[in-house]
């Protein structure tokens, strides 16, 4: 039997086993990282080539590895000084953080934990969990559910009916680097946040002048996508002590800074606008049409824009992570939910003994910062600290949870 299986090896799966191996809590051979993706940070490093990402939004402390200092640790070892780091902030390059995980892996064996198959059902086997993959069965006395946000990619309605015939497609999915690698002679990037403005200013250097990002609000300029507040005990302590769930929501939502983007990206943006490499246009599409070679959107103001190519970097919607697994454990083991769907857990995020979350799952407990990399340092200490032999007793099933379910 297992100690430990984590499903998902993205950035939250490949923290928590390394975490878990450095604090001592299991040997090598009793972890087990079940994936898809045939190497670790897959999606991620996907997602970051996709946009054109330079820099990270993230300052070096927020790293893979134990401790705030490894990154820079790791930066003066191979001699690549300041010029890795941009801002105040010491921002690494996407090349260092990369590489810097590729080294956390590497110098942990953390591939050698790793099952390449995707998981189908989660069930209760006594005091340990059957976890059932295409490639076979798995017991566990302990799962962390790590899932990341790739069923859950938002497209507007428009786009939906389009894309499987025409030139549409979504930054942060697999067929986006094939599509942007073809020829085109203009592109459309609608969406307002980091992603969308890295993107078009990625696709800008390839065809100066042939961009555009469409945009449906005035930009937002942040220079992290949440409050720092929540990183520490002030914000978090009374996100705890909110037992209405609808409203702890609101404030996990309301708290992430959503469609925004830090200065220097402004300034980039900036620069583009003066040169002329990328056209800007706040409006927003009413309807569209194409074919297999291009794209007409019409917008609120009765404008028309063609395309060969329309990239959407608009983000993902608020969906359960996990998809059909995740629906399949709630209705088997009957674990609790929030309003909102998500799950309702301690404050070592178990959901029930022996099963813990991290990622956007954990987000009614963790936060805003729970999807970043930050979010997987503040799971894991929590699941690592966690006293498992005590019984599954969240405060936080509260009045308000019980009666929320009686009344569905």
């Amino acid at each position: 039997m297992l100690d430990w299986v984590i499903v998902g090896g993205g950035i939250h799966g490949t923290y928590a086993s390394n975490q878990i191996l450095k604090a001592g809590r299991a040997n090598p051979e009793k972890v087990l990282v079940i994936d898809p993706h045939d190497r670790p940070l897959a999606v991620w490093k996907l997602c970051t080539e996709n946009t054109g990402m330079e820099f990270l939004r993230s300052p070096a402390e927020h790293n893979l590895d134990a401790g705030s200092g490894a990154l820079k640790r790791f930066a003066r070892e191979r001699a690549s000084g300041a010029a890795e780091f941009y801002s105040k902030y010491k921002r690494p390059s996407l090349r260092l953080f990369n590489a810097h995980c590729d080294h956390v892996v590497d110098s942990g064996n953390l591939s050698t934990m790793r099952h390449n198959a995707s998981a189908l059902s989660l069930s209760r086997k006594g005091k340990s969990y059957i976890v059932t993959t295409t490639e076979g069965e798995f017991e566990s006395k302990r799962v962390i559910l790590g899932i990341g946000m790739a069923d859950c990619l938002s497209m507007p309605a428009w786009a939906k009916e389009l894309h499987a015939v025409s030139p549409i497609v979504h930054v942060f999915s697999t067929d986006f680097a094939a599509a942007a690698a073809r020829e085109w002679s203009k592109v459309v990037v609608v969406g307002g946040g980091i992603s969308a403005m890295q993107v078009a200013l990625s696709l800008s250097k390839k065809r100066p002048g042939q961009v555009t990002m469409l945009h449906s609000r005035e930009f937002k300029i942040k220079q992290f996508d949440a409050d720092p507040c929540w990183l520490g005990p002030k914000c978090l302590n009374l996100l705890a002590r909110e037992a209405n769930f609808v409203e702890r929501r609101r404030r996990v939502d309301s708290a992430r800074h959503w469609g925004s983007f830090p200065e220097d990206v402004r300034r980039q943006a900036h620069g583009a606008m003066i040169s002329k490499t990328i056209s800007f246009v706040e409006n927003s599409v009413v309807s569209a049409s194409g074919d297999s070679g291009s794209v007409r959107l019409t917008l609120e103001d009765q404008s028309l824009i063609e395309a060969d190519l329309v990239v959407l970097a608009t983000g993902f919607e608020r969906c359960l992570p996990g998809g059909a697994l995740v629906r399949q454990a709630i209705d088997e083991m009957n674990l609790p939910c929030a309003p909102c769907g998500f799950p309702v857990l301690d404050k070592y995020l178990r959901w029930s003994d022996g099963l813990f979350v991290t990622g956007a799952l954990a987000e009614l407990v963790i936060g805003p910062a729970s999807r970043n990399i930050i979010g997987a340092r503040m799971a894991s200490e929590r699941i690592i600290s966690a006293d498992i032999p005590r019984p599954y007793r969240p405060r936080e099933l509260s009045y308000y949870y019980y009666r929320s379910r009686r009344t569905g």
